[in-house]
C-alpha cells in the first residue's frame, strides 16, 4: 500500500478529527499549578514567555494558556511556549496557522525523539505504537486511538 499520510494527520485525527482551531482546557495541569510548582524556574520562564508573547497578558490568562491544549494536534501551552523551540507570537497567531501548528508539532516530535516514526511503522509495530503513545500523550490507551486513526486513513493495522 502506498499511503502518504503524515504522522501529523494521524495524530490530528486522534485529537480533534483535524480541527485546527480546537482548544481543550486540561484541569489536571491547571490543578497542579500550586505556588510551589509555579515557582519552579522552568515553569516561571514559560509563564513569562507566554505573558510577553501574548501582549503582556495577565498571569491568569498565561496560566490558562499554559494549562490548555491547542490546535489540531493538541499541543499543551507549556509545550508551545517551552523548550528551545518556543513559539514567540500570540496563541491566536498559532491557532490561525495550519503551517505553524504542523511545524511546531514536528519540532515537538524532534525534541522527544519521535521525528522518524512513520504512520506505516506505527501500523505494523504495536510496541512502537505504544512507545509513541506514551511519549506523546502519556497514556497507554492512546495507542488504541492511534490504531483507529490509522484505520481511518486506510492502514492495515497489525497487533
Amino acid at each position: 500500500m502506498d499511503n502518504n499520510t503524515s504522522i501529523y494527520s494521524v495524530i490530528s485525527y486522534v485529537e480533534t478529527k483535524g480541527l485546527n482551531h480546537a482548544i481543550r482546557f486540561e484541569p489536571a495541569t491547571f490543578n497542579k499549578f500550586t505556588t510551589a510548582y509555579r515557582n519552579e524556574p522552568v515553569v516561571k520562564e514559560i509563564i513569562e514567555r507566554i505573558i510577553k508573547a501574548n501582549n503582556n497578558c495577565s498571569f491568569g490568562t498565561a496560566y490558562m494558556i499554559y494549562s490548555a491544549s491547542w490546535g489540531s494536534a493538541q499541543l499543551m501551552g507549556f509545550n508551545i511556549y517551552g523548550g528551545e523551540f518556543y513559539w514567540d507570537k500570540t496563541i491566536f497567531d498559532y491557532m490561525a496557522s495550519d503551517a505553524a501548528q504542523e511545524a511546531h508539532f514536528n519540532k515537538f516530535l524532534s525534541a522527544n525523539t519521535l521525528q522518524d516514526i512513520t504512520p506505516c511503522e506505527l501500523s505494523k509495530d504495536s510496541t512502537l505504537r505504544l512507545h509513541f503513545a506514551i511519549k506523546y500523550n502519556g497514556s497507554i490507551d492512546y495507542a488504541n486511538a492511534i490504531v483507529e486513526s490509522l484505520k481511518h486513513f486506510g492502514f492495515d493495522v497489525l497487533n
